[in-house]
């Protein structure tokens, strides 16, 4: 972007550059998904449940805010920076 040439790019957080023009392009519906042989975790709750999530420790993404807020006594299991992870 340095050299002014076209480029798009799809990020789930927005740029703080102000030399970028953004623009929100589609709202990202979130879910959770669980174990056939699980129950389904309480909406506010979330006990006994066990999370494979981002890791923060570069930044934070709205959907961890979302797990968080919908699920406040579930854990962390895993952590990762690899969506191929995270979809496994």
């Amino acid at each position: 972007m340095t050299q002014r040439g076209a480029a798009i790019a799809f990020r789930i957080v927005p740029l703080h550059e102000l030399d970028v023009v953004q623009r929100k392009l589609v709202r990202l519906p979130y879910s959770v998904h669980v174990a056939t042989a699980s129950p389904d975790p309480v909406l506010g709750d979330g006990a006994g449940f066990r999370l494979i999530t981002h890791d923060t420790s570069t930044g934070q993404f709205p959907d961890i805010a979302w797990l968080k807020s919908r699920f406040p006594n579930a854990r962390p299991l895993l952590a990762s920076n690899n969506a191929t992870c995270k979809l496994a």
